[in-house]
Order: C-alpha cells, then sequence, then structure tokens
C-alpha cells in the first residue's frame, strides 16, 4: 500500500507529464492555427457557452456583446488625436477584435465566414473590368455625383467623391470611397450563409 508521500510524488508526476504535453500542443496549436481560430479556442478552452453554428446564443451574445462596448470605450480613452499611445491603442484595438469574434460565434456564425463576406462586400467596391467601369460612371451621371477614378495596387478601379457634395440629401465628403453599381451588402451574403445553416441544421 502507497504512503501518502509516494501517492503525492505520483500525482506530481502525472500533473508534470500532463503539463509538458499541455505545452506540445499548445506550441503546436499555436503554430497551426490562426489568430481568429485561436480565440475561438481560447473561449471552448475555458469552458464558455458554445452551441452549434446556425443557433444564437441570446442570452450569452448580450454579455458578450456588452464586453465589446467595454473594450471599444477602452480604446476611445487610448486613441487621443494629440497624444496616442499607439502599444496601448493597439493592445485596445486587438482586445475589440478579440471580444468581437467571439460575440459572432454566439450568434451562430464561423467569424471567418463572416469576415470573408463582409470583404467580399467591400470588395465589390471596386471594378476590375472596362465594362464594370463604365456601368459605375453611368450609374453615378445618373445620382449626379461627381466622382474621380483611382487606380489600385491589385490593378483595380475605385471611384471616390471628386468634391465635397449633397446629392439627393445625402453628403459625399471629398474623397469618399464609393459604390458602383455592382455593389452588394454584406447583409445579403449573411442572410444567405444563414440560410444555409439552417437548412443544414434542419436536413
Amino acid at each position: 500500500m502507497l504512503t501518502v508521500v509516494e501517492k503525492k510524488t505520483i500525482e506530481k508526476g502525472k500533473i508534470m507529464h500532463m503539463t509538458e504535453k499541455a505545452e506540445i500542443a499548445h506550441q503546436f496549436n499555436q503554430s497551426e492555427l490562426t489568430g481568429m481560430t485561436r480565440v475561438t479556442q481560447w473561449n471552448v478552452d475555458c469552458g464558455n457557452p458554445r452551441k452549434p453554428l446556425g443557433e444564437a446564443d441570446h442570452r450569452n451574445v448580450r454579455h458578450q456583446m456588452g464586453l465589446v462596448a467595454e473594450e471599444f470605450s477602452e480604446a476611445a480613452v487610448e486613441i487621443d488625436a494629440f497624444n496616442i499611445d499607439k502599444v496601448k491603442a493597439a493592445k485596445e484595438l486587438g482586445d475589440i477584435l478579440f471580444t468581437s469574434i467571439e460575440a459572432i460565434r454566439r450568434l451562430g456564425y464561423d467569424p471567418n465566414v463572416i469576415l470573408n463576406l463582409v470583404c467580399d462586400s467591400n470588395d465589390s467596391k471596386f471594378c476590375s473590368s472596362n465594362e464594370e467601369v463604365r456601368k459605375a460612371l453611368n450609374d453615378f451621371a445618373h445620382q449626379g455625383l461627381e466622382v474621380t477614378p483611382r487606380g489600385t495596387d491589385s490593378g483595380l478601379i475605385v471611384f471616390v467623391s471628386t468634391k465635397n457634395q449633397t446629392v439627393k440629401e445625402k453628403f459625399y465628403p471629398e474623397g469618399k470611397i464609393l459604390k458602383p453599381a455592382g455593389y452588394f451588402k454584406a447583409e445579403q451574403a449573411i442572410t444567405e450563409y444563414d440560410q444555409e445553416l439552417q437548412g443544414a441544421s434542419h436536413g
């Protein structure tokens, strides 16, 4: 029969072995995971509520949104136009990203998918062909907007407001990136994604 000391020694050895395995796994995971996936994994490891994709966690998402608002307020304090501490500001903005990613997951969505859909929507503000440029120019002329085309490093064309102007009671400041005829809202794509998730969950 083992003595108390022997039991504690064995238990300590088990804990040390588990710790070594955890350190190896942690190092491997950190090198393999993207920042966004690491946020999700962190919340899983902390035992935070997790529902299947497509199912919103209404109760806990309110709490998470409160954290987002808290981090936003802290970031606003650090970001002063006349005295910016860029290290603290970067940390607070990182916290906004961190809490926002988990808020999206608690809404029942994959944060990577949502970010890509938002990027797709923003990318649709660019024109990639002569035909798209022609349609955009015709559309802006029809709206009565004075626009200036700009080339991008990617070889695309983006249109900006030539000057401060108000058209149909909407103000467009000089340099504002404008939405061409081919622009689509991210909400439309997210709605389609949500419908796919709902269909998969009921299939």
